[in-house]
């Protein structure tokens, strides 16, 4: 779970609400979309991005997970309308997850891996 995120991550769809809290003193609560998520990190939907570097907290449910997930991330990326150009607009945020604890790693390759069902690894 080192370095950036690469394209052999495995992702999958997802739609969810996430609480993001920035690490920074000020608990700013803020909600955001879910993209699309992996072992490594998540993708969310905002046109209003935290700067790069932010460490945050993140609260999010999976479907058929009895508890909310609490991972601490990273902002580590800003999604563009047009990757190619730096002067398009912002769409998104990546957050890296860091200090991820193994529990919380199966239970999201269960649900990357077995279509939905985040409680039972594959």
């Amino acid at each position: 779970m080192k370095g950036p995120f690469t394209l052999k991550d495995k992702r999958r769809k997802f739609r969810t609400s996430v609480k993001l809290v920035t690490e920074d003193g000020r608990q700013t609560h803020r909600f955001f979309r879910s993209v699309d998520i992996s072992t490594s990190g998540i993708s969310l939907s905002t046109e209003f991005p935290l700067d790069l570097g932010t460490p945050v907290v993140l609260d999010f449910m999976l479907p058929q997970t009895p508890e909310t997930v609490r991972i601490a991330g990273e902002v580590i990326r800003h999604i563009r309308e047009e990757p190619r150009r730096q002067t398009s607009k912002v769409i998104g945020m990546g957050v890296k997850f860091r200090d991820i604890q193994p529990a919380h790693v199966q239970v999201l390759k269960g649900f990357i891996q077995g279509g939905g069902d985040a409680t039972s690894p594959k």
